[in-house]
């Protein structure tokens, strides 16, 4: 049995009121998330360990919009917060631990991904 110890980091009801209902948007905007989220991140971690903060505040603002169309609202909270500090160039708050939780969150959504793929083929 592959029983989820820990809940989603995100919130599959705003997904799925995202895509109106439709399970072929929904496919589109979870791939769509999928494809640019972890180059985001990975941005994102790298601009971290060099203090960008022009590039922090940049991908942490795309980010945003993703985690929102998702329903991420602890980790779009988060990159706000990143997002305001880096435009002030605060650095003491920069914190990689928000791309971990973002890698975490990428692999939740593959994980629901994998799982209504496996829905619609039955």
């Amino acid at each position: 049995m592959n029983e989820r110890l820990r809940p989603l980091l995100f919130d599959a009801e705003v997904l799925a009121d995202t895509a109106n209902g439709d399970s072929a948007l929904l496919q589109d905007l979870v791939e769509i998330f999928l494809r640019i989220v972890p180059p985001m991140t990975t941005r994102l971690r790298h601009a971290l360990e060099t203090s960008q903060f022009a590039v922090i505040a940049e991908e942490t603002h795309g980010l945003r919009s993703c985690l929102a169309m998702i329903g991420a609202t602890k980790l779009d909270t988060r990159c706000r917060e990143m997002e305001i500090a880096a435009r002030r160039s605060i650095g003491d708050t920069m914190d990689d631990a928000l791309c971990a939780d973002i890698e975490q969150l990428i692999g939740d959504v593959h994980e629901y991904h994998a799982a209504s793929l496996r829905n619609i083929a039955r």
